[in-house]
């Protein structure tokens, strides 16, 4: 129960328009401004982000568009992997 609480959460603050912020709406820039070899240099506005998940909102962001909510899949779905696997490593301390 606890669990599908804290994914009903996650989904709610992903799903609405909440918009990006400063960081993530330089990122967006970047994504847009630059290739996908190019993400591997210096970003734009002084930005920093792991080359990977740059890559992967690259992808995102060449295959289906620039939409906020398509951006913010890869934190959502992070999200709700770390709360899996956290109640899967809760039973098994616990022995339930």
């Amino acid at each position: 129960m606890v669990l599908g609480v804290g994914v009903a959460g996650a989904v709610r603050v992903r799903a609405f328009d909440r918009g990006f912020c400063n960081g993530e709406l330089y990122i967006a820039v970047n994504l847009k401004a630059k290739s996908l070899v190019g993400l591997a240099g210096p970003l734009i506005h002084l930005q920093t982000a792991p080359p990977g998940w740059l890559a992967g909102e690259r992808i995102i962001y060449t295959v289906f568009g620039g939409q906020e909510r398509l951006l913010n899949l890869p934190q959502l779905l992070a999200g709700v992997l770390v709360l899996v696997l956290t109640a899967i490593i809760a039973c098994q301390a616990v022995g339930e």
